[in-house]
């Protein structure tokens, strides 16, 4: 059984679904961004971005502005809203892992911070390489 964030966090109480939540992530881990920048880091199609970035301004979460030195460019950056939104969402989830890391020994509890670290290692080298690779949701 595969356990992913988007099973496990109660969805219904946010105000977003999981893959505006991932846009949002995405744009709180960055500070800012450029669509095209979001649209790579999270291995979407732009219109899929611009999409949900213009659902998450209707919702008040992300602003859009156009770059003053190229118009072409847009950036995105979370609203105060947007900010405590995925704050929120952020400690929800670490809640309900130090719930799951609890019922855990302490050598499962090892292997499992082994294995995410592991996990991450091998995202960043496959992020830095520009191999393509698709995110599990």
């Amino acid at each position: 059984m595969e356990l992913s964030i988007k099973e496990l966090l109660p969805w219904e109480k946010f105000p977003v679904t999981y893959s505006q939540y991932r846009v949002l992530e995405t744009i709180f881990r960055m500070k800012r961004c450029l669509l095209t920048q979001l649209s790579r880091e999270l291995n979407y199609a732009v219109s899929t971005c611009t999409e949900t970035v213009t659902r998450l301004v209707n919702k008040k979460l992300v602003k859009k502005r156009i770059d003053s030195e190229d118009k072409r460019k847009t950036w995105v950056i979370l609203t105060e809203k947007g900010n405590k939104l995925v704050e929120d969402i952020i400690a929800e989830k670490n809640r309900l892992m130090r719930e799951f890391r609890a019922r855990l020994s302490k050598k499962e509890q090892e292997l499992f911070i082994n294995i995410q670290r592991k996990l991450q290692e091998i995202k960043a080298e496959l992020r830095h390489s520009g191999e393509k690779f698709k995110i599990v949701r």
